[in-house]
């Protein structure tokens, strides 16, 4: 059986556009390291430092470290608990932060928005406090594509493009908290000039995939893996970009060492831009979705994934393109690996 997460991370580190040396005898904090895409940053610098040698001092900020200091492709991390809803002090010390902390679960933030607010706004200000201290290389807040609110569906959406956003709604506390926090990271730019960089992700999947997320990619993926059929309760036409996290790694690591300070870049592959429906379908399509089929459920989908606007075009990533990124990663490929990755460590392979 094939090591997927392996064979990702060989991947990510064979990117010579990526100026891996900048990372050598560095300190890096990454907060969120247990989750979706914090896991891989922490699958590359480990391998940096087995493979080649780096010596990089990596701690891992998480709120519960029994999720992850088991895992081992994870070794020689010194592990931070921490509840980044909650003040702390000021006193970390790194030559990279990489936050990543946040809640994404729809849910999980409707259900608790003033914990969503709080780790984007209260951990942001004071990781910003920490990295002007300690005069850190470069602070990486990983946004969403959430902040762009409500534009026109006919045209790409560029950085620089924002619409409006009901601040009085369930689902405002993880979009107003991201702008929040980006406008955090342009301030202490301006201001105390922390080197700050942004990336805006879109719906990014792969082998770290939590199969407890409840956004509709990853229950599309748990119907596979425990045989049960994808209900679509709508017709699935919304349209979403997918990005593999091979390619989001490497366009992260990008933002983080080329990406001009106080600028934000949209990280998602435009390649990969599909309906909910194509990405249903082509998961019942794997030879593990033998037991799965795709069936329309008779009611409404869930009042927090109403009203969401159906785009014509994806974001722009002209900016991110500009670094030297490109994305490889197909969507049907990328369905692929994820499930073999948990099929097989379901299976106890």
């Amino acid at each position: 059986m094939k090591d997927i997460i392996s064979n990702d991370v060989v991947e990510i580190l064979a990117d010579e556009t990526i100026p891996w040396e900048r990372l050598k005898n560095s300190k890096v904090i990454i907060t969120g390291a247990s989750g979706l895409i914090g896991r891989y940053f922490l699958y590359t610098l480990c391998a940096l430092n087995s493979q080649r040698d780096y010596g990089i001092k990596v701690t891992a900020i998480v709120r519960d470290r029994n999720t992850i200091e088991n895992d081992h492709r994870i070794q020689n991390v010194d592990f931070i608990e921490k509840d980044l809803s909650f003040h702390f002090e000021p006193n970390l010390a790194a030559d990279f932060f990489i936050h990543a902390a946040g809640i994404a679960s729809p849910s999980l933030y409707c259900n608790d928005p003033v914990k969503t607010i709080r780790t984007s706004t209260i951990s942001t200000d004071i990781l910003l406090e920490c990295a002007y201290k300690c005069k850190a290389e470069r602070f990486l807040l990983l946004s969403s594509g959430e902040v762009y609110g409500v534009l026109p569906s006919d045209k790409s959406t560029d950085e620089g493009e924002y619409g409006p956003m009901d601040p009085l709604t369930r689902r405002a506390s993880y979009g107003e908290g991201k702008r929040i926090a980006e406008t955090m990271c342009y301030a202490w730019n301006k201001q105390y000039q922390v080197p700050t960089v942004i990336a805006r992700l879109g719906h990014t999947f792969g082998p770290s995939i939590s199969l407890m997320d409840d956004r509709a990619f990853s229950v599309f993926i748990k119907n596979v893996v425990f045989g049960e059929d994808i209900v679509l309760e709508s017709d699935g036409s919304a349209m979403r970009t997918f990005c593999y996290m091979t390619d989001a790694i490497r366009a992260l690591f990008l933002v983080l060492l080329k990406g001009e300070c106080g600028e934000a870049y949209n990280v998602i592959n435009s390649n990969n831009y599909h309906s909910i429906r194509e990405f249903a379908f082509l998961l019942a399509e794997l030879p593990d979705a033998e037991k799965t089929k795709v069936v329309f459920g008779k009611g409404a989908a869930p009042q927090i994934y109403r009203n969401r606007e159906h785009r014509l075009y994806p974001p722009n990533i002209e900016k991110t393109l500009a670094l030297g990124w490109r994305p490889r990663v197909f969507l049907k490929e990328g369905i692929e690996r994820t499930v073999e990755h948990i099929v097989s460590s379901k299976k106890g392979n």
